[in-house]
């Protein structure tokens, strides 16, 4: 129901005169594509904004650095490969080598010129992504292996060169997952973040997950609040007792 703040005006000529104002219902678009993302406090100096081209692919993400400079990436499509620059330096950019269904099977990064690693990527014949091995030339080669349930990312456990066993565990509710940029609301590989080039998505958001860190399991809940149209308005995280809130704005038709 539309809620109405009614007030009772008074005017030497209109005395008693009940007036209405009514709040407009938010409307509710097909498809929204995230613009801007940020969290509580001070958005010039915590926001990321995302642009795009005229196919809704992600050309641009910015984030405010120190004044005068401007920090954030740039992607670049290619028949057969996707290249993200880093703004701050022509020589750090990773590529991702695609097969026929864009889906990437192999990946390189640089940083500063110098090889950061190498990642080969495989999939389940649904098109989830099933492992992944990542090769650095400091820290060696690591393997992390993906667990679904019910079409959302239930677990990942990576196996490190020196022994260790790092993992993320996930849980869900039932509210669907209408953007591809919120598998990154909680934790992915620590070397970049998730994009379609990944396989599928979840189709779920999630409500919590756990991550190790020096061994230990940190658990962290998140709540949301949602637009008419079902995207995220604002999403609560909270870590050991901790809450912080982060913002989502839209382009939407």
């Amino acid at each position: 129901m539309n809620k109405k703040i009614c007030y009772l005006v008074a005017s030497i000529l209109y005395i008693g005169m009940w007036s209405c104002e009514g709040n407009e219902p938010e409307p509710v678009y097909e498809r929204c594509l995230l613009t801007k993302y940020y969290s509580q406090g001070d958005t010039s100096q915590s926001s990321i904004n995302f642009f795009y081209d005229n196919n809704d692919r992600l050309v641009k993400m910015i984030t405010p650095g120190p004044p005068g400079m401007v920090w954030g990436s740039n992607y670049i499509y290619g028949s057969n490969t996707i290249t993200i620059t880093d703004m701050a330096s022509a020589n750090s950019y990773s590529r991702y080598y695609l097969r026929a269904d864009s889906l990437a099977y192999a990946s390189v990064s640089y940083a500063q010129g110098v090889l950061f690693d190498t990642v080969t990527y495989f999939y389940n014949a649904e098109k989830y992504l099933i492992k992944t091995v990542r090769y650095n030339p400091v820290f060696g080669k690591d393997s992390s292996l993906f667990t679904y349930t019910d079409n959302n990312l239930q677990r990942i456990d990576t196996y490190q060169s020196n022994g260790f066993v790092d993992y993320a565990s996930f849980t869900y509710g039932n509210t669907p997952s209408k953007a591809w940029y919120y598998q990154n609301n909680t934790i992915y590989l620590p070397s970049t973040n998730y994009y379609p080039w990944f396989g599928k998505g979840n189709t779920k958001l999630a409500t919590s997950f756990s991550f190790t860190y020096n061994g230990n399991p940190q658990p962290v809940s998140i709540s949301y609040t949602l637009n008419a149209s079902g995207y995220i308005k604002s999403m609560q995280q909270t870590h050991l007792g901790n809450s912080s809130t982060l913002f989502f704005e839209y382009s939407c038709r």
